[in-house]
Order: C-alpha cells, then structure tokens, then sequence
C-alpha cells in the first residue's frame, strides 16, 4: 500500500483522494512519472478539448464522445482513470460485434483443423489436452470452449444435483466414452452412477425393472447362438 507525506501528515492514495478530489489513479500515475508530491497532490486537473476527463463525477466516452456519469464506466484498476475508457453501452456493443465476426468465421471454418497446435490448456482441471476433447465455441478468439468436454459436464451436473458426480469418463455398462450423463432413480431421485445415452435410455425403456432386464437376457440367450 502506497503512502504518501505531505505537510506532515502521512495517507493512503484513497485517503488523500477523499480530501483532496482526485482519482487515487491519477495520483499515483503523477507519481510514476516523476512528479513532485506537493505538485501530484495539489495541481488540477487541466481540462482540454476532447479530454475524457471532465470532473470527479462525470467521464467522456472514447468510444461515442458523450459526457456521462462516472458510474457509467466500469472500474479498471490498470487504467489511468480507474474506468473503462469506454462507457458500458459502448463496450458491450464492442463485445457483440467481436462475438458475430468470430461466430461468422467459424461458421465457415474449422476450429478443430485450424488450431496452431492441437494442445489446448483446461482451464478447470489444468491439463493440456487435445483439441478434440473440447466443444466447439464460436464466440470464443480460437472457436473452442475454455473447458474440457468432461470439466463441462462435471460442472453442468454440480449445477444440477449440487456435487460432482462425474467420477469416471466411460458408461458404467458398455464402457462408451461418448455422451455421458448422470442416471438417477426416477422414484427417488437418488443419484446412482454414470452412463451414455444408449445405456440411460435403455434402463429407462425398461422401466428400471431387473426382472425385465432379466427376462431380456434369457430372451436373447435363447436366440443368440454363440451364446453372448
């Protein structure tokens, strides 16, 4: 934390800019830049045409020029102001406009095949991976999500039934890698373990019965002449 002595008295950047009307921002950039501490803590600010400065309470927009209150800006500690620059109408229509240019490159081009290496760092379970073991997403710089396939579905059921209960990456029945999902009693609701779509399916076609299941095996045992 930064303090500052002047005529005696020793504050904070924040205790200083609460008496003295300027962004803690602005006086410690004065100070980066060599400025004397009587001079960084007392000169004004000069307002020139165009200034994004134009009082403690009102900024101008880089983007659309328009004067609005400070509290129209997000706060961005590594800026000089301590806001955005632009105002949040502006950076949100910035942001949907890079989010359709992407969305309409990816469109047309493959993320999986474009990608510069074919390793992607998870950013959940911090594993470099495959590309192929990430979804596409068109809204992001390279087309492909931050998470892995398996990171995204442990979160989406963690979302859903408020634990992870992705415990392994293949159907507990036929060992499939592919469509995973969390099967549950439809009584209860209890959790029971992880399958792929066919298998989840299927118990459920089979309305969970084992006698059924168990009927369906003598069945095909009977006709199965290899007995499998």
């Amino acid at each position: 934390m930064i303090r500052l002595t002047y005529n005696g008295r020793t504050q904070t950047l924040a205790q200083w800019s609460n008496e003295i009307g300027l962004t803690p921002q602005c006086i410690h950039h004065r100070i980066m830049r060599g400025v004397p501490i009587e001079e960084a803590l007392t000169k004004p600010i000069q307002i020139v045409k165009g200034a994004r400065i134009i009082d403690n309470k009102t900024l101008r927009c880089a983007k659309c020029d328009i004067i609005k209150d400070v509290n129209e800006f997000v706060k961005h500690r590594k800026m000089q102001l301590g806001r955005d620059p632009y105002c949040k109408i502006c950076r949100k229509l910035l942001k949907q406009n890079i989010t359709k240019k992407r969305q309409q490159y990816w469109n047309v081009h493959d993320s999986y095949e474009e990608h510069k290496t074919g390793i992607r760092h998870c950013r959940k379970c911090k594993k470099n991976l495959s590309v192929y073991e990430f979804s596409r997403n068109n809204a992001r710089a390279d087309g492909l999500s931050w998470w892995c396939k398996l990171c995204t579905a442990s979160q989406s059921q963690y979302n859903k039934y408020g634990k992870n209960v992705l415990v392994t990456d293949v159907c507990e029945i036929c060992g499939s890698a592919t469509k995973l999902g969390i099967d549950h009693n439809h009584k209860t609701f209890q959790i029971r373990g992880v399958l792929c779509a066919l298998c989840n399916t299927a118990l459920g076609m089979f309305e969970d019965k084992i006698i059924i299941l168990q009927s369906a095996i003598k069945y095909l045992k009977k006709y199965n002449n290899n007995n499998e």
